[in-house]
């Protein structure tokens, strides 16, 4: 806007300017100080040529002013602009920063869920190693113990005696079973206890480790 006022004014001087040089070189002095009222009461003004070179300058220092104004002006909006977008650009990397960190937090928070879930498993995996090893050395032991009772109980036996059998081949029957381990001590002892002419004949059952007197009482009963 003010370069236009500018702009106005210097064409107004011109337009003077010409006017009165067309004035001093067609129209005569007395002619010339009626043009000179005319243009004053029109609102003109009359200057010679150094004022109005010195006008001039006056102008084109004004209009170079009102530009370096501008151009400082929109240096100024361009700097203002640029840090505007520094800032947006400082903020979206905050920001991204942010987000990293936040992500960072996350799976470090989830690695160590991970980890307590693992420990958990690992220990509830250790614990039931541990209860199956004991169930098993349980069952084992049990196992033990009832082949133990087994081996520990008299094995049974059953021994026929038949018609025509001596004492010797009774007492050869009884020795192979391993119900005696000495077939003259039996002999001996069924002889002198008076058992022998009490042998019975039939199916009789024997355990392992019974003494001479129990297996006679079986056979004479």
């Amino acid at each position: 806007m003010n370069n236009m006022k500018l702009r106005f004014f210097a064409v107004g001087i011109l337009f003077v300017t010409v006017v009165l040089f067309i004035y001093v070189q067609f129209f005569n002095k007395a002619e010339q100080e009626d043009v000179k009222k005319t243009l004053k009461k029109d609102g003109y003004a009359l200057v010679t040529m150094d004022e109005f070179e010195e006008l001039k300058n006056k102008v084109e220092m004004l209009e170079k002013g009102q530009l370096n104004e501008e151009q400082q002006k929109a240096s100024e909006n361009g700097n203002k602009v640029k840090e505007q977008q520094k800032d947006k650009e400082q903020q979206k990397d905050k920001e991204q920063q942010k987000d990293k960190e936040q992500q960072k937090d996350k799976e470090q928070q989830k690695d160590k869920e991970q980890q307590k879930d693992n420990e958990k498993s690992n220990e509830e995996q250790q614990k039931d190693n541990e209860k199956s090893n004991e169930e098993q050395q349980k069952e084992k032991q049990q196992s033990d113990e009832q082949k133990k009772d087994e081996q520990q109980e008299p094995k049974k036996v059953v021994i026929k005696i038949e018609t025509g059998m001596s004492l010797s081949d009774i007492a050869d029957r009884l020795l192979e079973n391993k119900i005696i381990k000495d077939k003259k001590a039996f002999v001996d002892f069924m002889v002198n206890n008076d058992y022998e002419r009490y042998v019975q004949i039939g199916d009789f059952e024997f355990k392992q480790g019974m003494n001479l007197k129990e297996v006679a009482d079986v056979i004479t009963r």
